[in-house]
């Protein structure tokens, strides 16, 4: 009898530890949850679309990038959400700005005077294509989505991409090309003199090659036709 009493409360003690640490994980996981999701909220902003619009769209700043070799680093900005005019497979994430900062007197700007562009890349250059993160930067290419092409009233990854070379101190910027469907590929030459951009127009595929020191066309030639 008395061990019977003996084993009854050995399980009564075992099925309230069990409770305990079951309760011990619910806790713990609503915990890291609470965490995370203020981690995630504190860098969210929300504005609007523009002054006249009264629809409210939600950006989130990325974390600090610094770019190799310069006194300057930079945040993107993406949607948290979808955004008027832009279409949800698309828009959600998608760089809509990008905030550039002097490292020595931590002034900034951004970029572009709205967020109402789409950027599909904002790529750093470096000599010979090198991923090494302490080669300098020579400079910046951006996959720019600016205009309405197709004429569907937004903005969206079937419209045309204009081409954009980017100085690292974000003070010389030009549009190098425009009207491009899709930019296959870039190479960086050894010496960092030039960069060469593989491109798709329509049915041709066209090699386009930029000057470093000051963005001006090199050469350029039609590489192939796509039936």
């Amino acid at each position: 009898m008395e061990q019977n009493k003996f084993f009854i409360t050995v399980n009564r003690i075992n099925s309230v530890l069990i409770l305990l640490a079951a309760l011990g994980v619910v806790i713990f996981t609503l915990v890291v949850s609470f965490v995370a999701g203020g981690s995630r909220s504190g860098n969210t902003v929300t504005v609007a679309e523009s002054e006249a619009a009264s629809e409210q769209v939600e950006y989130q700043l990325g974390n600090v990038k610094p770019l190799a070799g310069h006194s300057s680093s930079y945040l993107e900005l993406r949607t948290a959400q979808g955004g008027r005019g832009f279409k949800s497979g698309y828009g959600s994430g998608s760089i809509r700005n990008i905030l550039l900062i002097n490292n020595v007197d931590l002034s900034s700007r951004w970029l572009f005077e709205t967020h109402a562009n789409l950027i599909n890349c904002f790529c750093e250059l470096k000599a010979d294509d090198s991923y090494n993160s302490r080669e300098p930067v020579i400079a910046v290419y951006l996959s720019l989505i600016n205009e309405d092409s197709n004429g569907d009233g937004e903005l969206s990854a079937s419209d045309a991409i204009t081409l954009v070379l980017l100085s690292p101190d974000g003070k010389r910027y030009l549009e190098v090309d425009s009207g491009i469907d899709s930019i296959l590929d870039s190479t960086v030459s050894v010496d960092a003199t030039d960069v060469t951009f593989i491109v798709r127009k329509g049915q041709d595929i066209l090699a386009k090659n930029f000057s470093l020191e000051n963005f001006s066309l090199l050469a350029e030639s039609r590489l192939a036709g796509i039936n």
